[in-house]
């Protein structure tokens, strides 16, 4: 293979690799939207308000959602939120099913 003709595959190939992480980062861009859009909660954070949050391979974070979703029923009785809660901690469960979970680092 001539010089010209190896610089253009390793281009082809640099350029497929580019196509890769601008795929990735537009997903989670898209994730982002898709989370914000499903729950609003995250829309309503003020700019110096901190926040926390579980990630699904944390294999602690179903329990303390259920844990706090079970105070909320029972201090505000707010059926939508702690049933929402409690599906996403089923997700959580589901995801890990097939999914390396941990404890947090």
């Amino acid at each position: 293979m001539k010089r010209k003709e190896k610089k253009i595959v390793e281009l082809e190939r640099e350029i497929d690799h580019l196509r890769g992480e601008i795929s990735f980062h537009q997903n989670l861009s898209a994730r982002y939207l898709s989370l914000s859009r499903r729950d609003n909660t995250l829309d309503r954070v003020k700019d110096n308000e901190p926040i926390f949050v579980f990630r699904a391979q944390d294999i602690m974070a179903p329990m303390f959602i259920r844990l706090w979703a079970d105070k909320v029923k029972a201090n505000q009785n707010h059926k939508d939120k702690y049933e929402r809660a409690y599906r996403r901690a089923t997700e959580m469960d589901v995801w890990g099913e097939t999914n390396t979970r941990k404890f947090p680092d």
